[in-house]
Parts: structure tokens; sequence; C-alpha cells
């Protein structure tokens, strides 16, 4: 199917075109969605509120992107808005614990999914990974997640966030450069 054509028919509300979408894209922007939210629920949660916003606001959709960047562009926007909101919530008195790698009933667990996080045989430093990129500030973690972790393109990078070639390269030089000193602690701990 064009996406032209595709994206007439959903605005249209055609439902077949929308089952169509969702298969098209759901598993690669969910990896996107957990790289920011390794929780199973939360992800999950969170696809699906993708495909929603998707829904409503195709409308908007002007076609200078292709589809699926634009629909990449509202996974990352929803995962940040999402973590900000997590972030008020915790600065607020509410306490949100990270559920533990070892819960199989939340977590994924190895080889269900191409998340370099998740496959690493050493879950401490799974955890420690995790917990460097959350540490990333916003438009660093989308370029780093998009180029390093989902194999984009610089210029698809730039696509999706609405930048240019040479910002999405400083973008992820800065979050290797962060990540490096984030993790430094634990390589030189295993020197000794």
């Amino acid at each position: 199917m064009q996406e032209e054509q595709l994206v007439e028919l959903l605005r249209q509300g055609n439902e077949k075109a929308f089952r169509y979408l969702v298969n098209t894209y759901k598993d690669r922007i969910y990896n996107i969605i957990l790289h920011y939210l390794p929780q199973k629920e939360e992800a999950e949660d969170l696809l699906q509120e993708v495909f929603i916003e998707l829904i409503h606001s195709i409308k908007k959709f002007k076609g200078q992107s292709s589809l699926y960047t634009w629909v990449c562009r509202i996974a990352i926007n929803k995962s940040l808005d999402y973590l900000r909101y997590r972030q008020k919530k915790k600065r607020s008195g509410w306490f949100i614990n990270r559920q533990s790698l070892d819960d199989p009933d939340n977590f994924l667990q190895p080889g269900h999914i191409k998340h370099p996080g998740i496959q690493m045989e050493d879950r401490e430093l799974a955890e420690l990974f995790y917990a460097a990129i959350d540490q990333l500030p916003g438009r660093q973690r989308s370029a780093y997640v998009l180029f390093n972790l989902e194999n984009h393109s610089y210029e698809e990078i730039a696509d999706i966030l609405e930048t240019t070639k040479s910002s999405v390269d400083s973008l992820i030089q800065r979050a290797k450069a962060k990540l490096r000193k984030l993790l430094k602690d634990y390589y030189n701990k295993l020197d000794n």
C-alpha cells in the first residue's frame, strides 16, 4: 500500500488501514519506547497511546516526512513526556520504583526482543546501562537510542528530531561522552 493512500484511508477512519499501520510499525516503535521505559507494562501502555495519538492527529500530518518518521516522533515525545511526568511525581513525594530485572512478570527477559540493554548477560551492567541512559538529556537520549540501539541513519534521526544532521552528530557525541563518564567508575572497578 502506498503511503499517500494509507494516510488518506487513516484520515477517513478506515479500520483496515489502521490495523495495517499498527502491524507494520508496532515492533519498531515498541523497541524505541523500551529504550525510554524498559518496563514491559509501561512500554505496552505507551505504545497504545502512541497509536491513539496518531489516529487523533492524522489530519495534522502534512507529509513533509515519512509516516514512520512521524510515528517515531510521536513515540519519542510521548516517552519523554511520560518520563517528565514520572520525574515530577517523584519530586512531589511519590517514589516510583523501577522493577528489578529479576521480576519475570513485569520486566522483559533476555532474548524476547532485540534490546541491547536487556540482552546483556551481566544484569548489573544492564541496570547501569539503563540508569546511565536515563540520565541523558532528552534530545541526546533520543539521538543516541535511535542511532546506536535502533540503527537509524543521521538523516532519519534529523527528520525524527526535526533538526540537522550536524546537530544529530553533536547530540550523539555528547551522549557518548556522558555515558563514558557515567559508566567510568564501573569499568574502573573491573580493572582493579
